[in-house]
């Protein structure tokens, strides 16, 4: 990312389009910042641009249930983020943050770190939630804003999923496979 002087800080961050993520294309990375003027973007690193607002119009800002993460509401719009060993927040115009945005850490290097992720996820998150907090303004009357899962209603619909889904498929596949033997 080319240095702009109305950038007051920028990092980098996961997009989560889903909830629970299983495949590895699922995460879009991209840089989050938030501009001296009061303005809030988010660039997918295809240079696709996710939202560009005042911050002011951002609501509900509230930590994932690992700590990991953030939610991030624009009206009616939830907007999912996740740190992770690449992910920073900072001055942008320090040498050192642009040069890791040009080469984040990725792969088995990322998975291998296990606890230093979650702990510099974690730092990362509270980082911006610092930044962000104090700017947001809130929901409008009558908007319905879903908190994050809490840990255990994540873990409920995560191993329902691993294991539901298969459950139906078998079951399924016996009840086709006793219609056609009788």
């Amino acid at each position: 990312m080319p240095a702009r002087a109305d950038v007051a800080l920028a990092g980098r961050l996961t997009y989560v389009v889903r909830p629970v993520n299983y495949t590895l294309s699922d995460p879009k990375f991209g840089t989050l910042r938030l501009t001296s003027g009061g303005r809030l973007s988010f660039i997918l690193e295809s240079g696709q641009t996710v939202f560009d607002a005042p911050v002011q119009e951002f609501h509900s800002l509230a930590r994932s249930n690992t700590g990991a993460g953030f939610h991030l509401w624009h009206g009616a719009t939830r907007h999912r983020f996740s740190a992770d060993l690449s992910s920073f927040i900072g001055d942008p115009e320090d040498p050192l943050l642009r040069a890791r945005e040009q080469a984040p850490l990725l792969g088995i290097a990322a998975i291998v770190a296990g606890p230093r992720q979650t702990i510099h996820a974690r730092v990362c998150v509270e980082d911006w939630h610092q930044a962000l907090g104090p700017r947001v303004g809130v929901a409008p009357p009558g908007l319905v804003v879903r908190p994050p899962f809490s840990p255990r209603m994540y873990w409920v619909v995560t191993l329902g999923s691993v294991f539901g889904i298969p459950a139906v498929i078998a079951g399924v596949t016996l009840l086709i496979k006793a219609s056609a033997g009788s």
